[in-house]
């Protein structure tokens, strides 16, 4: 994200030609649920080499999230 390349523009490209290619699939975002704000991760604290094993390049922590708010992924 902070230095991109003309490779990673292109992928941009093509990934935005994609959703504009297939507007009937998507996440469905939903207006009747009550406001709220959910957050789940499987980010690992404790630094260990089965931590790093998914970057082998750079041996960096490796984790995921997702963020709801109401039923909605926003992030």
């Amino acid at each position: 994200m902070h230095k991109p390349t003309i490779e990673h523009w292109a992928l941009v490209k093509h990934l935005l030609r994609y959703l504009c290619g297939t507007p009937n699939l998507g996440l469905q975002l939903y207006c009747d649920s009550p406001l709220s704000l959910h957050a789940f991760s499987d980010t690992l604290h404790v630094y260990s080499v089965t931590d790093w094993v998914g970057d082998l390049d750079h041996f960096s922590s490796t984790g995921a999230y997702i963020v709801y708010l109401s039923r909605n992924p926003i992030s």
